[in-house]
């Protein structure tokens, strides 16, 4: 009923429920809900179909859970309201527009038009790793995450890779398929076509298992079967790691918190949200702000990542950098202390 009431499809439905039972704010169900019609109304009435239906529901949470219509807005809600998502169904109005971008130019033309030609400029720069068209594209789509698999592949193929003898007698001392256990022709010959598996294939089974948390893969055709397994841990190994002492952070020489002297009169930043904190807009890039750094009210002074989106966190206040409570990449709950920043 929920979903005809409100007029939110099933999939959207589902998902904020979840998002806010992991925010731990699902008491204000029903607050959401209400929200979500006048959010969609305010941006112009977007298709609620992905990914106009994560910014609209992710937007009406962040206005529940701060208690402010658009304090705070993630940088994909400024993005659509700039124009880099098209052009909204119906005009937004320069109330909204100001509250959520600001003094942001905001755009008319085709997004589109406004990107430069990249294809050799990726290609220029992944050229060491690059092994075919696919690699450009996913560095021109992830430029991160695919440098470090690149990287990550580049690393395992330099590895002694393990030989797999074929059972096959008239095929004696090559190495080019899997074991056979079935399957034999009359001729006491296994049969070979589509059911070979290749070295380059086991390869990458192997690449995939090492990559992922999945312990075993277990493969099964006509002809043969292949078993992959990662090393178990011992039932010794297990105890011993029940009975460690607590972890000390001095003692394996893990700093603390990042903090200065400072007076009393300090201001708590908290996250509004639960999620992933990030000092930087990449991995690449330089934290927003560091130790001592003087800020001004207004200034973005990390990221958090809640519900597949990013939160820029502000500054409310003019002051000093005094204390860094989390590291980069730490999960944050619903009010921890963020920063501490000390007023004039």
């Amino acid at each position: 009923m929920k979903v005809f009431e409100h007029q939110i499809p099933g999939g959207m439905i589902t998902n904020l429920y979840s998002q806010l039972e992991e925010q731990k704010a699902i008491h204000r169900w029903d607050e959401v809900l209400h929200e979500i019609p006048n959010v969609r109304k305010d941006l112009g009435y977007p298709p609620l179909v992905t990914p106009t239906s994560q910014i609209i529901g992710i937007q009406a949470v962040m206005n529940v859970l701060t208690g402010e219509r658009y304090k705070m807005c993630p940088g994909e809600v400024k993005d659509y309201v700039r124009g880099l998502y098209g052009k909204p169904p119906v005009e937004i109005s320069e109330e909204i527009k100001q509250k959520i971008v600001g003094d942001l130019e905001v755009i008319t033309v085709r997004p589109a038009d406004l990107l430069p030609p990249a294809w050799e400029k990726c290609k220029q720069e992944v050229a060491q790793y690059a092994q075919s068209d696919e690699d450009i594209l996913s560095y021109a789509l992830f430029p991160q995450v695919a440098l470090k698999y690149f990287e990550f592949r580049q690393n395992q193929s330099s590895k002694e890779q393990p030989v797999l003898i074929s059972t096959d007698k008239n095929a004696a001392g090559k190495i080019t398929q899997a074991k056979r256990t079935t399957g034999k022709n009359s001729e006491g010959n296994s049969p070979k076509g589509d059911n070979e598996m290749n070295l380059g294939e086991i390869k990458e089974l192997i690449l995939l298992l090492d990559s992922t948390s999945v312990a075993e893969i277990n493969l099964q055709r006509n002809d043969y079967s292949l078993i992959l397994r990662k090393s178990a841990v011992s039932a010794e190994d297990n105890q011993s790691a029940k009975t460690l002492s607590p972890f000390d952070p001095k003692e394996e020489g893990v700093e603390g918190p990042r903090v200065i002297p400072h007076k009393a009169n300090c201001v708590e930043v908290t996250a509004p949200i639960v999620g992933t904190f990030y000092e930087a807009s990449s991995p690449d890039a330089p934290a927003f702000v560091k130790l001592g750094d003087q800020v001004k009210s207004g200034q973005i002074l990390c990221i958090v990542e809640a519900m597949k989106l990013m939160n820029e966190i502000k500054a409310e206040v003019d002051g000093k950098i005094v204390e860094i409570k989390v590291e980069n990449g730490d999960a944050v709950e619903y009010g921890q202390t963020l920063f501490l920043i000390e007023t004039e």
